[in-house]
């Protein structure tokens, strides 16, 4: 639901940049395309190691903080 919801607010957000001519139409495709892409990986990652790993769940701090990072996130 999260990857909907943010993937809508970042088109709705989009065409009015496009509307009132802020950034050109194609570069903002190509940012709504590269960042939901990035989106959509890092949640199949994420779910990919809660549903692949142990019961317990004992990596778990340590593989979101790699996702993460690999998001340039802290």
């Amino acid at each position: 639901m999260t990857l909907a919801m943010m993937g809508a607010r970042q088109v709705a957000y989009s065409i009015l940049a496009m509307e009132r001519k802020e950034h050109e139409k194609q570069w903002l495709m190509d940012f709504y395309n590269e960042s939901h892409r990035k989106r959509i990986r890092q949640h199949v990652l994420f779910a990919d190691f809660w549903y692949t790993s142990n019961g317990q769940f004992t990596d778990l701090i340590d593989y979101t903080k790699e996702i993460a990072e690999t998001s340039g996130l802290n």
